[in-house]
């Protein structure tokens, strides 16, 4: 596709869709953004959801402001990415070839990885197009833009702590858990239902503390501890306040087994949550 056969081998993260089409949109992206932007490029492949997707599809998925657009975000960075080449971009459906065919190895190569691989798919300011057209938008459609907006940014929260669990385990046992594996270690039986609950919702940051309440009327005082002054976050709440007695819970904890580390309390709540 352009661009070094090794640079594709990649496994989708989790939190991108699992299909042919998400893991096509990532590879061109991959693709464009390791060739110099005056250098000709050629995007190959088998099928034509990609084509159709960047010619005829993308002006109206713009003018409703992705609103509802599978792989939206993906198709965003490809799009700005593109958008920012000088020399020519082809993209071309072909029946077979020994590129496209080396590509596809390599590709179930990459699926095959244990751990999956991070994508960047931040868009630079001045390539972010924001917003539905209004000739565009109805109410129904605005509402269900809305609501994608709040499951984008609840979903963004997730992903951070997520890798921040991941980057936690590695530190401490020097391995690396799959997203997967960490939801399936807070699913666990033997840990009980409320606790369980208490570490989805943590993974989710759907707790009501800190931030949460920067926005309620009346509610402003409850945004930083009372006791140490900064914003208050369950990680905070949990092992950094100084508050009395902080000390006395965490030595009884370790004294049942859970949170010991030879540096005492764990250092991060994603390191707790790493050792479940």
């Amino acid at each position: 596709m352009g661009t070094p056969a090794q640079e594709l081998g990649i496994r989708v993260p989790e939190s991108l869709a699992q299909n042919t089409q998400s893991a096509e949109i990532i590879a061109a992206l991959l693709s464009v953004r390791s060739t110099p932007p005056d250098v000709a490029l050629r995007i190959e492949s088998k099928k034509d959801s990609l084509l159709r997707a960047l010619s005829t599809k993308l002006p109206a998925w713009e003018d409703r402001g992705w609103i509802e657009t599978p792989n939206a975000g993906s198709l965003q960075a490809l799009v700005a990415a593109l958008r920012t080449r000088t020399a020519e971009t082809r993209i071309a459906v072909v029946t077979a070839s020994v590129e496209v065919e080396e590509a596809h190895s390599i590709a179930r190569t990459g699926a095959a990885k244990q751990n999956t691989d991070h994508i960047n798919l931040q868009i630079p300011e001045h390539l972010q197009l924001r917003g539905a057209k209004l000739s565009t938008l109805t109410q129904a459609l605005a509402y269900r833009g809305i609501e994608a907006l709040k499951e984008k940014v609840n979903r963004k929260t997730t992903d951070e702590n997520v890798l921040s669990t991941q980057q936690a385990v590695k530190t401490l046992f020097k391995k690396t858990p799959t997203e997967k594996l960490i939801w399936k270690s807070i699913r666990n039986k033997d840990i009980s239902r409320q606790v369980r609950n208490f570490m989805w919702k943590t993974l989710h940051g759907a707790h009501r503390v800190g931030k949460f309440w920067t926005h309620i009327p009346d509610m402003g005082d409850r945004v930083n501890c009372q006791h140490c002054g900064v914003v208050e976050t369950m990680e905070h709440i949990l092992i950094e306040c100084s508050r009395p007695g902080q000390k006395e819970i965490w030595a009884l904890a370790e004294s049942r087994g859970v949170g010991h580390t030879q540096h005492g309390p764990p250092y991060s709540l994603e390191g707790l949550w790493g050792q479940r």
